[in-house]
């Protein structure tokens, strides 16, 4: 652990009884997480299933921060948070009780009322966190959690240490991962029914940090989500509450973190906005751990790095550049996407926009494709993939050239929430290209199709579909 990283509360407050003022030596260079298709980061990986081993050894108290059960309810409890609470604790107080309390049900971006712009440092802090778990839990100050890059070509299977259970058992694996039409277990690539690219990194050419169209929203709502549900159902990865049980979750985060430390390399500035988060300590009594977001925007500063960052796909972000406030240009309503749905969008005229023109000739700025409102009873297992005037008997060729993006529903489940924000994609490039060939109809339309059958009950509802200039 390592002095800026994290502070320790020392204040007679809500935890008096856990404050500690124990400080940690500053190592003398940064630690480094590493790929596990490495060797470096398979050799983390092995550590890393130890940890997740004792972790849930019976030896290790079920209310211990150390204890895999304590750091997955941190993220999010999977029943009622008071009545857990006093099933492993007991109806009465104590201090690891309201250490828990505290720590609890606080994931940033998918509770009501949380800031959807915390989503990247609240995660960063919670991995933080968890890797000091781990390492005192294996006793080795070296250890760093790996990340899994499923952005590049050839990366989107599970890493096979992730896959198989032995007879004596392996921390890794769990049977609840998607297994139908795509075995996540066998090995077989989350993209196998995509017909488009729903694990790229797009979100890195947003220029902005915060807002609905922002990089971390697109990225909270349009990666991050689409990996979510390409592993698992509303049992394992595919749901909130369920998701950090599955120790995959802390390596896709992992990526999803250094995601956003190569945006910031390549120019992209943070608008994190004040906010004071509470996690736990690795003491075996548990002590609270207190972060200010804008204290965690930069991983030096943490005292790690990663390994490799993936490059721009759009080259260096120039600070500034927002495209001007956002306009809606045309919008479809409300559809429930049990089965493919065809929207005819209702043009608006706004700065030169008309008729069957999404991105007229002359304008400038951005087109983007934003759904808003993301509701369903449960998750309905399946991405779906969207299109612009896409021919009712479409070939595949036609199909890819009019797809515009893929997205889950991810995180609208459960009450939770996203403060208006949802799946985004900048349509910009296929706009132009399909006008410059005479291939956008006189009335847009936006076709968007499930991967898979959706599951029974499900009821997928995205409450508006929009196109918007920036």
């Amino acid at each position: 652990m390592r002095i800026g990283r994290r502070r320790f509360m020392g204040v007679a407050g809500a935890f008096p009884f856990l404050a500690s003022s124990r400080l940690f030596a500053q190592p003398a260079a940064l630690a480094i997480r590493y790929s596990v298709d490495t060797p470096a980061g398979a050799a983390m990986a092995v550590k890393y299933a130890e940890a997740v081993r004792r972790m849930n050894a019976a030896s290790t108290a079920v209310g211990s921060p150390r204890s895999w059960t304590f750091q997955w309810y941190i993220h999010a409890v999977p029943a009622t948070k008071q009545a857990e609470l006093d099933r492993i604790y007991g109806h009465g107080p104590s201090a690891i009780k309201s250490l828990a309390s505290a720590t609890w049900n606080t994931c940033q971006g998918h509770f009501p009322g949380s800031n959807p712009a915390m989503f990247l440092p609240w995660h960063r802090m919670y991995i933080l966190a968890f890797e000091d778990i781990c390492r005192a839990v294996l006793n080795d100050q070296t250890f760093t959690l790996p990340y899994w890059d499923y952005t590049r070509p050839g990366g989107r299977s599970l890493p096979a240490a992730f896959r198989t259970g032995t007879a004596v058992g392996n921390a890794l694996y769990r049977a609840n991962r998607n297994t139908g039409l795509v075995n996540i277990n066998a090995g077989e690539p989350m993209d196998k029914l995509s017909r488009g690219d729903p694990y790229g990194l797009d979100a890195m050419k947003r220029p902005t940090y915060a807002g609905p169209t922002g990089f971390c929203s697109t990225l909270d709502q349009g990666l991050h989500g689409n990996v979510h549900t390409g592993i698992g159902d509303g049992t394992n990865m595919g749901r909130v509450p369920t998701a950090a049980n599955d120790p995959i979750f802390w390596l896709h985060h992992c990526n999803i973190d250094r995601i956003w430390a190569a945006w910031n390399a390549a120019g992209g500035i943070n608008q994190i906005g004040p906010g004071k988060f509470l996690f736990a300590g690795p003491e075996v009594a548990g002590k609270p751990v207190e972060w200010e977001a804008n204290a965690v925007g930069e991983t030096a500063a943490l005292g790690y790095r990663y390994d490799s960052l993936p490059p721009s796909p759009s080259g260096p972000i120039s600070a500034g550049t927002a495209g001007g406030r956002s306009r809606t240009v045309a919008t479809g309503g409300s559809v429930t996407l049990d089965k493919p749905v065809t929207v005819t969008m209702r043009m608006t005229p706004v700065d030169g926009a008309i008729s069957g023109s999404v991105l007229s000739a002359t304008a400038t700025g951005r087109a983007l494709l934003v759904l808003r409102d993301l509701s369903a009873n449960l998750n309905p297992g399946t991405l779906y993939e969207a299109y612009i005037d896409l021919p009712a008997d479409a070939s595949a060729a036609e199909r890819e050239e009019r797809y515009l993006g893929t997205f889950s529903f991810f995180g609208a489940t459960d009450g939770h929430a996203h403060g208006g924000h949802g799946p985004n994609f900048d349509i910009t490039e296929r706009i132009v290209d399909l006008r410059a060939r005479d291939l956008l109809s006189a009335e847009t339309q936006v076709t968007i199709v499930p991967l898979a059958s959706v599951a029974d009950g499900a009821e997928p509802v995205v409450g508006s579909i929009d196109l918007v200039r920036q």
